[in-house]
């Protein structure tokens, strides 16, 4: 059932679908939650996927020098400790 075939679409967008189960997209939503396979269409922005860039000459300047990425640490963190108030039975 994980097995996807990448289709191009018009807009030079790309979409997941289902091998299985044709018409099922890979699909999040905007808060980055996994929408349901079954609830999904082709011609929806939550499937878009990846855009492809446009042939000749690349669009920045500069860009002809690849640029290493780098991860920056940081300092953990310490979450705040939630107090609740006790349930008093009435």
């Amino acid at each position: 059932d994980c097995i996807f075939t990448e289709i191009v679409l018009e807009n030079n967008y790309t979409a997941f679908q289902n091998a299985k189960y044709e018409g099922w997209y890979v699909a999040f939503s905007r808060k980055g939650r996994p929408i349901k396979a079954s609830k999904t269409r082709e011609n929806q922005r939550e499937v878009h996927f990846i855009k492809r860039l446009h042939k000749g000459p690349l669009p920045f300047p500069n860009s002809d020098q690849p640029k290493h990425f780098e991860f920056i640490s940081f300092p953990p963190t310490r979450r705040a400790k939630r107090n609740r108030k006790p349930h008093s039975a009435s």
